[in-house]
């Protein structure tokens, strides 16, 4: 059993979730390693008995360490966790978040509104559909495309071309360049 210097109902969700963070990975590996030995004796390989139940008690300890952590996250009704999956975005959902997601505890307990906030085009729309509705999503994800749009995007052209980058061009109404990418399509 551990002991705290300051008990887990009087700490914050982000505090909470950076101690929980490695005993949480202490869980998976001694998981790991039971199945691994298990494994090796389902197929007849060379396994230590005294290995096998050496493992199975890091286990079990593993899961005492990590039980209060698990407690008290229920008990507060599941605070907001945030994971960085394997692609690169921020997800709600273990599932979603593909292999070896890396819990973000800064983000734990923290609002809707705020995670939207600082991580905007990087969330993933499945997991946060809401952040679609959002004004700093909306004006990151313009900002997202400026940056991607060629300088000559709304300048007036006669040709159909844009005066920038060259590139065959649809034109507005007006004759102006729309907005198109500064990277030539392939």
């Amino acid at each position: 059993m551990i002991t705290l210097a300051t008990p887990l109902n009087l700490m914050q969700p982000t505090d909470i979730d950076q101690i929980w963070l490695p005993r949480m990975q202490a869980v998976e590996h001694a998981l790991q390693t039971v199945r691994f030995y298990e494994e090796q004796l389902d197929s007849g390989g060379v396994v230590s008995l005294h290995s096998l139940e050496r493992a199975k008690q890091n286990l079990q300890q593993a899961q005492d360490n990590e039980q209060a952590f698990q407690q008290e996250f229920r008990l507060r009704g599941n605070w907001t966790r945030v994971w960085m999956g394997s692609d690169g975005q921020l997800h709600r959902n273990l599932d979603c978040a593909g292999k070896n997601p890396q819990l973000l505890p800064f983000l734990s307990g923290v609002s809707l509104n705020e995670i939207i906030q600082r991580a905007t085009t990087t969330l993933c729309l499945e997991c946060f559909p809401q952040a679609k509705q959002h004004p700093a999503w909306m004006s990151a994800r313009k900002a997202e495309k400026a940056l991607n749009n060629c300088p000559g995007s709304s300048r007036k052209t006669d040709q159909g071309s844009c005066v920038v980058c060259s590139q065959a061009v649809e034109l507005t109404a007006k004759g102006r360049a729309k907005a198109h990418s500064n990277q030539p399509s392939s």
